[in-house]
């Protein structure tokens, strides 16, 4: 064990002693034929159950399709690509993601890698920076970025795709204008959102079907998506 993993297991810790739950939300399609999203990734590993019509995944190792009652369940960090598809024209397409806690699943070999993104995912409206997140593990930015690099990530990439699927989350799980919703997940304003979204998942925001009243969403405050302390003593 090398001196910054010391650093990091004993200024980390404390913030991580929290209750974890798990968290679950929908992506329906009810009017459009389908939906696709591309390159969605979340820090946590995430159960995919199909309701109705049907969904195909395509990641690195697999490709899998599913009707309705079928599940698939995908690592953490896990970058997949998501297409539903209606039966028919009068039918409806739903799946529902859970994410897991770590009291689910084994949270074996965790990554500094997973631990930004949960960082990032779980606060996307912080002005995150190198410096900022790295502070946040009692390390300096060369470290930090180092360490990424050696696991084939940055943190400039991070922080941009978990601000996406946190504003994903809430746009799915909420009626808040686009504007209140770029804010609340650190975007400058409803146009970079679109445009980010574009860009990560070749979606356009508009064609997301949204719920016209407001779900019960994750609290924005809360530790749901920090590791516990014997995770990061894997580190």
């Amino acid at each position: 064990m090398n001196r910054s993993t010391k650093v990091l297991r004993k200024s980390y810790v404390p913030s991580l002693r929290r209750r974890m739950d798990s968290v679950s939300f929908s992506i329906s399609v009810r009017f459009a034929p389908g939906l696709f999203i591309r390159g969605l990734q979340f820090p946590h590993p995430v159960q995919i159950s199909v309701e109705s019509g049907s969904a195909t995944i395509r990641a690195r190792n697999q490709c899998w399709r599913g009707l309705a009652n079928d599940s698939i369940t995908l690592r953490r960090g896990e970058t997949f690509d998501l297409l539903l598809l209606r039966s028919n024209a009068l039918s409806v397409c739903s799946v529902t993601v859970r994410l897991l806690t770590y009291r689910d699943v084994d949270s074996a070999n965790v990554t500094l890698r997973d631990l930004c993104a949960i960082e990032a995912f779980s606060r996307p409206y912080e002005a995150w920076n190198p410096s900022l997140m790295s502070a946040r593990f009692g390390l300096s930015s060369r470290p930090l970025c180092r360490r990424l690099f050696k696991e084939g990530a940055a943190i400039s990439e991070i922080i941009k795709k978990q601000r996406c699927v946190s504003a994903l989350i809430t746009l799915l799980t909420t009626s808040n204008s686009l504007g209140c919703i770029a804010t609340q997940t650190g975007f400058k304003d409803q146009r970079q959102m679109k445009t980010m979204f574009n860009d990560i998942f070749m979606i356009n925001i508009n064609t997301l079907e949204r719920p016209t009243k407001t779900a019960e969403a994750y609290p924005r405050e809360s530790a749901l998506f920090e590791l516990p302390s014997y995770i990061v003593r894997q580190l």
